[in-house]
């Protein structure tokens, strides 16, 4: 493996042996060992041994699970993933997903990562004008081993609704509405927030691969304040079902608990979609 295909001077060698078993009809088991050397260049070694399963046995029951060790020189972690979809009936399904991550530095405190959310998603399978998800998350970052000054505590818990509607082909109106509740003990100093985000968007398709939208969102929280962004965008479409949209905000804000991905920030930003018509 060549770290870099311009000047070529880290090199790497990776031996491995990835391998999967249907056990029963709608029962797969995969396992993969992987181990990397530096051939030249900065040292680096790393070693990952990963277990994972899939059960599709059921038509109305889908679940899966993966647990991955990794080290390497100054750093060992496990991750974790598990989710679950049931439909429930022909137009609601029920999704539960759990992220775990656990990472131990040799000269640092362990860090701990865990995220957890369940909901319920909607979509009329008539009119097929109408998509909905409603959703709890839980989000909680620890630190293990570190002193007060250095610690990180942080949960966060939050429901959210998102609602897709056409009302006409081409058209797209799209909202969301969240609160979250966090409890923040960083560094030794507890601090306690409420906030809320209520954001919408209005797309339409100009051709068949060129659409624009407008964006507007408003957070507000329990000390008072309150956060508003508004820009426009415009998305072109790539292959098949995946746009690239390219945006900006006259004015914006940042939160990294409802915006993972910062399109309210004020600026230009770009973001890729993958649209499921």
């Amino acid at each position: 493996r060549m770290r870099s295909a311009i000047d070529g001077r880290d090199a790497e060698a990776a031996i491995g042996l990835r391998n999967q078993w249907t056990l029963a009809e709608g029962l797969h088991v995969a396992t993969s060992i992987e181990r990397l050397q530096a051939l030249s260049g900065i040292q680096r070694e790393s070693t990952a041994v990963t277990g994972g399963m899939d059960y599709t046995r059921l038509s109305n029951l889908k679940a899966t699970a993966r647990l991955e060790w990794r080290q390497d020189l100054t750093t060992q972690s496990w991750l974790s993933t598990l989710g679950v979809a049931e439909r429930l009936s022909s137009s609601w399904t029920l999704l539960a997903k759990n992220y775990y991550q656990w990472v131990q530095q040799r000269t640092a405190a362990g860090q701990m990562q865990n995220r957890f959310s369940i909901g319920g998603a909607f979509r009329n399978p008539n009119s097929n004008r109408l998509n909905l998800l409603s959703r709890y998350e839980l989000r909680v970052d620890r630190t293990f081993g570190a002193t007060d000054v250095f610690s990180v505590y942080r949960r966060v818990q939050s429901v959210s609704t998102h609602v897709d509607y056409q009302p006409a082909r081409g058209w797209t109106l799209s909202g969301q509405h969240a609160a979250k509740w966090v409890d923040d003990r960083t560094d030794g100093s507890p601090e306690r927030v409420r906030a809320q985000l209520l954001s919408g968007r209005l797309g339409v398709d100009v051709f068949s691969r060129l659409d624009v939208g407008a964006l507007g969102s408003l957070m507000w929280g329990s000390g008072g304040g309150r956060e508003q962004a508004l820009g426009a965008e415009v998305g072109v479409l790539l292959r098949g079902n995946w746009w690239l949209s390219f945006g900006d905000n006259a004015v914006g804000f940042r939160d990294n608990d409802f915006d993972v991905t910062n399109t309210t920030a004020r600026g230009p930003f770009t973001r890729l979609r993958l649209k499921f018509d």
